[in-house]
């Protein structure tokens, strides 16, 4: 469900720009990209400016992507369009994932885990495959859209009662439109005490009896006369800051809050419906109880929101009223030749605004106390839905019972004087209760997936005992997608130094298509030497080497005495592989023990021996002793080969992009 309709009401913010800082509930809120227009909470296209900020292009790089980020302790967390969390798989504990890549059209993801036993790190050959089925239909997607629609309009909503509440109650910075009335009494009260020595002051009934008999005490005429607060500049103060605060209240409450309440309430409506549909929806396990909860306290925040713009309008009014009322006595404390102004106030209204706001305003219930807990009956509402039809029946069956046609008396109205009403308590437990239940349901794709261990794994075999490995070796591997076939072929390369006289470079293939306890493993066991023009060998020192792209691999090589060190190419993908036997049943089918088993067969005059097909190099100016580190990037547009000496001091970067670069014009940069 789609809720792109944008209110103007909505959208009409200031531009005031201030830090923004974001709670934790709305940190952790799980969402996709945020979309403020979305939500329809933001200015529509057609009044956006560049002030507003939001002119950019939306960046849907990341859309129907799905990012996973592997843990040290076997978990692997999953994120849709890399922002949305949608729960986390462990494989075991003391595991780690050496190997993780995603299928390019299905929601698989295959994983090579890695187990430690005997202090010996053991990589599983067969990939453990995991399937999360859910993410094949837009379900995940569609709850993660409500989850993002809530949290940006339950956002709005906090902002918006902070600010109503900020302008009101005062905050850390400033303070509250509210303070100025009792502080223009303290002040009254103050010269009572200290300059006419009235021990119990009682400064409304003293205005209150101005307002009635025009006759005031000598401390009020006096504080009328000459008080500070009554010059003109403090009066206009007094009445800009009331009046903004008020009327911000009733616009806020009115034309932001209250329809953002409908709209979350429209939302939290379509969870509750995937929450009754339990065997269509049972792995998000929505709470239905947080659902109708949180569905109340809109009920409520809506009431509450429409009750605080009635009585911001009827307290504005009031306070006009009253400033109009007290410039008239200012003015009469303070004759001059000019003629006076004629009374415009209104006396009931001023005596209202002296009774309940000038010392204590009704509007402070919405900013103080506990959670609202009425109900909607307290308030004279039907416990049941009034439909037209029903209403017209009992009419109709009314007008045919003459008796039924007797006047009824009014009943007594609803007493909500001590009802709580406490706004901003209400929208917090609101926002708390919105993000539990979307955080719960957002583990939904991770609950519904399979995971298929691949054969002879050594997870949850940590306690047998570990094929003795060299500690010097050095791995890397590359998965291939095929396209025309549709399935991934991995190749791993290991380099270890097998004695003084002899190194060699072990390169194995198998494809995932194989399952079942027996699949192919093909093998090319290279020795660690290259052949010159006249056909003899000349043995190489291995210092790196990166799998390239799908068909080159990059080489780090120096050639001893004092040789020279060089880069260069091998077409991994052409070399004569063979088949390799494996010995299912006497080992765990495990990456670290298959060069072993390669130099096995060699041994015993199973494979062949040949020497590394150099088929591009270059001389590198220095690296001539040391380690040296090796970074490559295949991509297309990005083919570069960079080399970084044992100091970190000298880079130097090779441009790889043209397959046709000849040895002596390939590209080299120093630095």
């Amino acid at each position: 469900m789609a809720y792109k309709t944008t209110l103007t009401k909505l959208g009409t913010q200031t531009h005031t720009s201030r830090p923004s800082v974001i709670p934790d509930v709305m940190r952790s809120w799980p969402t996709l990209q945020t979309d403020p227009f979305t939500a329809s909470i933001n200015v529509s296209s057609s009044t956006r400016t560049a002030e507003d900020g939001v002119v950019d292009e939306v960046d849907e790089t990341n859309v129907n992507s799905l990012l996973t980020a592997a843990g040290s302790n076997g978990d692997i967390h999953f994120f849709l369009d890399g922002a949305y969390p949608i729960g986390a798989v462990v494989l075991g504990a003391k595991t780690s994932i050496t190997t993780l890549f995603k299928d390019p059209k299905l929601p698989v993801i295959y994983v090579h885990p890695q187990v430690s036993v005997a202090a010996k790190n053991l990589t599983d050959l067969r990939p453990t495959i995991i399937h999360l089925p859910l993410l094949e239909q837009r379900d995940v997607r569609d709850f993660a859209k409500l989850s993002t629609t809530a949290r940006e309009l339950a956002w709005y909503i906090m902002r918006v009662i902070n600010e109503m509440r900020s302008a009101w109650m005062g905050s850390e910075t400033s303070s509250g439109a509210r303070e100025l009335g009792p502080r223009w009494l303290r002040a009254l009260v103050t010269k009572q005490r200290e300059q006419f020595g009235q021990e119990n002051p009682q400064p409304v009934l003293n205005l209150t009896t101005l307002l009635v008999t025009g006759r005031a005490s000598e401390a009020l005429s006096d504080f009328l006369g000459s008080g500070e607060q009554m010059s003109e500049r403090g009066i206009q103060k007094w009445e800009s800051t009331v009046t903004e605060a008020l009327v911000k209240i009733r616009d806020y409450s009115e034309k932001r809050l209250s329809p953002a309440c409908q709209y979350l309430y429209v939302v939290l409506e379509e969870v509750s419906g995937w929450s009754k549909l339990p065997t269509l929806f049972s792995s998000f396990q929505i709470p239905g109880e947080i659902v109708e909860q949180s569905l109340i306290l809109l009920k409520r925040g809506i009431i509450l929101s429409n009750w605080l713009a009635a009585t911001a309008r009827r307290e504005l009014n009031r306070f006009k009223e009253f400033i109009s009322w007290l410039r008239f006595e200012i003015a009469a404390a303070n004759p001059s030749n000019e003629t006076p102004p004629p009374i415009q106030h209104d006396i009931l209204e001023v005596n209202q605004y002296l009774m309940s706001g000038l010392e204590s305003s009704s509007i402070d219930k919405w900013f103080i106390g506990v959670v609202p807990s009425f109900s909607l009956q307290e308030l004279g509402i039907p416990s049941q839905d009034l439909l037209l039809s029903s209403t017209l029946q009992y009419a109709r069956q009314t007008l045919a019972q003459p008796d039924q046609l007797v006047w009824h008396m009014n009943t007594d109205p609803a007493e909500v004087t001590e009802m709580d009403r406490n706004l901003h308590a209400l929208v917090e437990d609101l926002i708390s209760k919105c993000r539990l239940l979307f955080d719960r349901s957002t583990g939904a794709a991770t609950r519904a997936a399979t995971v298929s261990y691949g054969s002879g794994s050594a997870i949850g075999k940590e306690n047998m005992s570990s094929p003795t490995l060299p500690d010097n070796r050095n791995c890397r591997e590359r998965v291939v997608f095929n396209q025309s076939k549709g399935d991934f072929q991995q190749y791993f390369a290991v380099h270890t130094p097998y004695s003084e006289n002899r190194a060699f470079l072990c390169l194995l293939r198998h494809r995932y298509e194989d399952s079942g306890p027996t699949f192919r493993v093909d093998v090319a066991l290279l020795q660690c030497c290259t052949v010159q023009d006249d056909e003899a060998s000349i043995n190489m020192e291995i210092l790196a080497f990166e799998f390239f792209d799908d068909h080159c691999m990059i080489i780090l090589y120096r050639l001893p005495p004092d040789g020279g060190t060089f880069i260069g190419t091998v077409h991994y993908d052409d070399l004569e592989y063979q088949e390799l036997r494996w010995e299912f049943h006497v080992t765990l089918l495990v990456r670290e023990e298959l060069m072993e088993c390669a130099l096995r067969r060699l041994e015993a005059g199973e494979l062949a021996l040949t020497p590394i097909p150099i088929k591009r190099c270059r001389a590198l100016d220095g690296y001539r002793t040391g380690t040296v580190q090796l970074a490559v990037n295949g991509r297309v547009g990005r083919r570069i080969a960079c080399v970084l000496d044992n100091k970190g001091t000298t880079l130097e970067t090779f441009d790889m992009e043209d397959d046709e670069i000849t040895e002596e014009s390939m590209d080299g940069e120093r630095e």
